[in-house]
């Protein structure tokens, strides 16, 4: 059984649901006693640029009882390298230096410590003494790697790009000339990509210009489709031609532009619709134009949502085209069934059940029976947020552009969640309307020709409000002794009170319990902004209780989702109560002593104010106590050099 396993995830032609359907039903008993499954497994998903799942897959092979050695080294390097593609460098550099110590020298790992210091040194200014530091170090980890092995290019052109970056031209041409001579030397195969585009760097750092884009494609036309592959080829590409004061223009026609698509429609209009606006007669050629857009914008994945209508003609047609459909739910599947079937013609719910199998991923955003009349459409507003969210995160880990097309009336007057919502938000947000689509006709509509888009001042109020709600909690509280109270809550909260005041942000609501303290905010900037300095102020003021015996820690939860505003009626205060809340105060209790963690909704959200001088980390996927789930998280912390 292992052995067709493996054969399965080590096969090419393994679709992205077949990986998934395996690890969703896989007998624990032959997993956990099959190491290498969690191995193949863990490279598929890193092979689809799937950073997340990746980690993971990865550490949950490393929790097995038994592993071997050179399987446990290889799932930790393919961790650490997924945590840095997710921006979590400093994690993923603490992980590798422990491999370090308990492994020894190995050329992948050094290699991946000479990536995160070169990424690292690239984001500070240019001539700076921590750019030069950087460089340096990175430098040395890749001499190291190069050394472990004579046939090791992959090293040994990063040395030849990090003695550009240093200004040492002569090393550096000395260096390319080098790897061009050992490329040349091994084996060719149709499984090369590697190679040649090491070719194609040490022939931009000699400048021949003409024979390092032969190399470039021929390595992209052997490819396999690895989006993290091309994203890194065409970004050392780009650092090299900079370097030399040149741009990715020396190479016209070699390296296209990723995209990453989001998708806004209207539902198809109901059968006693008086005024038409998406009549059921158009939806066979608004299909042909959503084809048309997706053949021309070649996204390598799409997040949408699956309402009936122009929703599921997209999921349709990237499916369809073999794009990785990210599909976002604003209720649980089984509700959100029930809501197709009970708001649309019967087609349209067999439509869906082929979306649900073709998706990459599903992401349901709420628990139990969605009431129309209660909530009202803020689950809708808030699939938006993090559909937009969800992108820009997933084009920040490719360098990819997002790329926006909506089924659009032109109608600017809002409702709240619907499609002139969404293309408000994507406008307010900073991001380009890239395609409309007339719903009546089927037809194209210039972007230009739109003289009224919808505003902000047209959103009616809401019976539901997107919130951002915090919770914190005292390590060790009920360890304190009466006679230490009197100094928790008179002279350390006071002076915790005192810093966090000094960042003007006023919550709009908040409450305490003696140990834990629960605000609620407006905007995730300001969740975040007012967490850090909460967890600064406590590690500026560093009280060690004698019946703790250790520093007294806070844990930080941010969850962000739609609540609803009410005065509670025996306490007489402002509450603010869903499932937004109560996931904060599960996620709680999972978060490492003195750090913050921000659920994936609140990641998402994140992404789309994209707030200045902070910087997410990605954590893992956590199981949430109290039967809520799991959730992947992220720690906040302070960008480098803010």
């Amino acid at each position: 059984m292992a052995t067709s396993l493996l054969n399965q995830l080590n096969s090419e032609d393994v679709t992205m649901q077949e990986l998934h359907e395996l690890w969703e039903d896989r007998d624990s008993q032959i997993w956990r006693s099959n190491p290498d499954l969690y191995l193949a497994l863990a490279k598929a998903a890193k092979h689809r640029s799937l950073p997340f799942w990746t980690f993971e897959i990865a550490m949950d092979g490393l929790s097995l009882d038994e592993v071997s050695s050179p399987v446990a080294s290889e799932l930790t390097q393919i961790a650490a390298l997924s945590l840095a593609r997710t921006g979590a460098e400093i994690k993923a550099e603490e992980i590798l230096e422990e491999l370090l110590k308990s492994s020894g020298n190995d050329v992948e790992t050094l290699s991946i410590l000479g990536r995160i210091h070169k990424d690292r040194a690239l984001r500070q200014a240019a001539g700076s003494s921590s750019r030069q530091s950087r460089l340096q170090q990175a430098g040395d980890y890749y001499q190291r790697a190069s050394e472990c092995d004579p046939n090791a290019y992959y090293p040994l052109i990063n040395c030849a790009t990090i003695a550009l970056l240093l200004k040492q031209e002569s090393r550096s041409e000395a260096l390319a000339e080098s790897v061009l001579a050992l490329c040349q030397s091994l084996h060719d195969t149709e499984d090369d990509y590697w190679r040649l585009a090491s070719m194609g760097e040490a022939e931009l750092i000699l400048g021949r210009d003409a024979e390092a884009a032969d190399h470039y494609r021929t390595a992209i036309q052997r490819s396999t489709g690895s989006h993290f592959s091309h994203a890194s080829m065409r970004k050392q590409a780009e650092t090299i031609l900079q370097a030399k004061g040149l741009s990715l223009d020396t190479l016209p026609g070699v390296f296209e532009s990723m995209a990453i698509g989001i998708f806004s429609g209207h539902r198809v209009d109901d059968p006693d619709r008086d005024t038409p606006r998406f009549p059921a007669a158009s939806v066979p050629a608004v299909a042909d134009a959503i084809r048309s857009w997706i053949r021309e914008t070649s996204p390598v994945s799409v997040w949408a949502s699956a309402a009936p209508g122009a929703d599921i003609l997209f999921c349709e047609a990237a499916i369809e085209a073999g794009v990785d459909l990210y599909l976002v739910l604003p209720f649980e599947l089984e509700e959100f069934r029930r809501y197709v079937n009970s708001t649309a013609e019967p087609e349209w719910a067999s439509r869906l059940e082929r979306v649900i199998a073709g998706a990459s991923e599903i992401t349901e955003l709420s628990r139990g029976k969605y009431d129309d009349a209660v909530q009202g459409p803020a689950l809708y507003d808030f699939a938006n947020q993090v559909i937009f969210g969800a992108a820009r995160a997933d084009a920040r880990f490719l360098r990819a552009e997002v790329k926006s097309l909506a089924v659009w009336d032109g109608n600017p007057q809002v409702a709240t969640g619907g499609t002139s919502d969404c293309i408000r938000l994507w406008r307010e947000s900073g991001q380009p309307i890239d395609g409309l689509i007339d719903p009546e006709s089927g037809k194209p509509r210039a972007v230009s020709s739109v003289t009224h888009w919808p505003t902000r001042s047209q959103r009616p109020e809401l019976q539901q409000v997107i919130r951002t709600i915090f919770f914190a909690d005292v390590v060790g509280f009920s360890s304190l002794s009466d006679p230490e109270l009197p100094e928790f809550f008179q002279g350390y909260l006071k002076r915790l009170a005192f810093a966090v005041q000094k960042t003007g942000i006023q919550p709009l609501g908040k409450n305490s319990w003696g140990d834990a303290y629960y605000f609620v905010f407006e905007t995730i900037e300001n969740a975040c902004l007012f967490a850090l300095a909460f967890q600064e102020a406590t590690e500026n003021d560093k009280w060690i209780p004698e019946s703790l015996g250790r520093t007294l820690q806070f844990r930080v939860a941010l969850n962000a989702g739609p609540v609803f505003e009410i005065i509670e009626p025996v306490c007489e205060i402002t509450a603010f109560v869903g499932q937004a809340t109560n996931r904060a105060a599960r996620i709680e209790p999972i978060v490492d002593e003195g750090q913050i963690y921000l659920s994936e909704f609140a990641a998402a959200l994140f992404m789309v104010e994209k707030p200045p001088g902070m910087a997410l980390d990605y954590v893992g996927r956590k199981q949430l106590p109290k039967n809520h789930g799991s959730s992947r998280v992220f720690l906040l912390r302070r960008s480098e050099g803010s």
